[in-house]
């Protein structure tokens, strides 16, 4: 018996990949626009991704293995704590240490 082959097809295009979504955000009185893009590798790999103005880097193996993301704010949620309360970061600060509060929860970046 003989095997042969155990190499991986070669990429294919990705037609359908989505480079691009623009959203319509209401809140509190007024109306803005948000876009979101992505790049894609030759295999159809999302390398990069932006997301209200996060950019998060996707690093693929050759076998098209996710080995490593960047996520400053993509993808993060609330924690929600005592009283439905939200745990916030003081001003939104990024350095360590910085101090955290519990408040009402609003979605807003230092809750992420």
């Amino acid at each position: 018996m003989e095997i042969t082959g155990g190499a991986q097809p070669a990429p294919k295009k990705q037609p359908h990949a989505l480079p691009k979504i623009n959203k319509t955000v209401k809140a509190a009185g007024s109306i803005g626009q948000s876009a979101s893009t992505y790049t894609y590798d030759a295999a159809g790999n999302t390398k990069s991704r932006t997301v209200d103005g996060d950019t998060q880097d996707l690093t693929w193996d050759h076998r098209n293995k996710l080995q490593n993301a960047t996520s400053p704010g993509i993808g993060s949620v609330a924690m929600t704590g005592l009283a439905g309360k939200c745990l916030d970061v003081e001003n939104g600060k990024t350095a360590d240490g910085a101090a955290v509060q519990l408040l009402s929860c609003n979605e807003t970046k230092p809750q992420q």
